[in-house]
């Protein structure tokens, strides 16, 4: 199925995104992008003016950056998602629909009628002798789903799809780099997604409990700062231990020691319920991916491959967008990864 005219859209707690891209199943394209700081307190507010405030916010957003279709492809908030890779065996394809329903079913930990429930094939493996399909399932709150339509149209936009965002991070990932399998460590405001992907697929996701909010708040509480202050000394020192001595780095690496246990703990459960070997390679991306020093602190203690993930590669900048990106703006990853999709 070939998409019409659309772009991607990314609600997050400090900021929107929007993203266009034209080409994505040739040559993707860079036609638009742009972000606007999130009002405070609106994201999944269930006040009619908060949701009003945020589709114009989101709206005028658009219009500034030249975007003119009203087509989009909006990404949930993973936190919020049910996710469960299983196998079933091979079956016809009037089949597959009950036998997803009793394994969501199963594993879902709400009941089945409150959420809207959703599937795609990632390919096969053996067991034995034995060919089975592999089936990501993914379970949203129905009600989740109803607000974002419900703010998108407030909007004027007509929502085409709605993904998870740790499936538009794999998209985004799989075509910006040569590596097959990776880890992808999206590090957000209040939490911190992981995923695994293999061949261009989701294999696994599991939102950590902490975010790069707890590391403004441990500056906060240590040295008597304001927010902004704080969030200033964040950015330009974070856990470089070479910066201010290393007294930042030090006040930070509680917190980052806490991200580092629930990757390792999330990477151990992907392998004892997977029977795979967890990926060498770590991508970070989110707004808290640029934080200064955290891909050398992430390889030295995981043991791991680690680099800041750039979702435009591989994607033609051209000389409009070429110098305004070139430091990579992992922050974009969900978006471009929602304007690349093809079907």
């Amino acid at each position: 199925m070939t998409l019409p005219v659309f772009f991607g859209l990314d609600f997050g707690n400090h900021s929107i995104k929007v993203v266009q891209i034209k080409g994505a199943d040739k040559k993707p394209q860079l036609t638009a992008y742009g972000s606007v700081a999130t009002p405070f307190g609106v994201i999944r507010s269930e006040n009619l003016e908060h949701q009003k405030q945020l589709a114009q916010v989101a709206k005028e957003l658009t219009k500034s950056v030249g975007i003119k279709t009203k087509k989009v492809v909006v990404a949930l908030p993973e936190s919020a998602i049910f996710t469960r890779l299983v196998t079933l065996p091979q079956m016809k394809e009037e089949e597959i629909e009950s036998s997803i329903y009793w394994e969501a079913k199963q594993y879902i930990p709400v009941d089945i009628s409150e959420v809207q429930l959703d599937w795609m094939e990632v390919g096969e493996t053996k067991v034995g002798d034995i060919t089975q399909k592999r089936v990501l399932i993914a379970a949203a709150p129905k009600t989740l789903v109803e607000l974002y339509v419900k703010i998108v149209e407030l909007a004027g936009f007509e929502p085409i799809a709605l993904e998870t965002e740790a499936i538009a991070n794999v998209r985004s990932m799989s075509n910006s780099s040569n590596n097959a399998k990776a880890i992808i460590l999206d590090f957000g405001a209040n939490s911190t997604d992981l995923t695994v992907m293999s061949d261009g697929h989701l294999l696994f996701s599991q939102t950590l409990s902490t975010g790069s909010d707890a590391l403004t708040k441990s500056i906060m509480q240590e040295y008597a700062f304001s927010k902004e202050q704080a969030e200033e000394y964040k950015r330009t020192y974070g856990i470089d231990e070479a910066q201010l001595e290393g007294r930042l780095a030090a006040t930070l690496k509680p917190v980052m020691n806490l991200i580092v246990e629930e990757v390792r703990r999330a990477i151990s459960f992907y392998r004892t319920h997977s029977a795979q070997e967890a990926p060498a390679q770590v991508f970070l991306v989110g707004d808290g991916a640029k934080l200064p020093g955290l891909s050398t602190y992430l390889s030295r203690e995981l043991g791991l491959g680690t680099s800041v993930g750039n979702p435009w590669n591989n994607i033609d900048l051209g000389d409009r967008f070429g110098k305004e990106l070139a430091s990579g703006a992992p922050g974009y990853s969900v978006a471009v990864g929602l304007a690349l999709k093809t079907s």
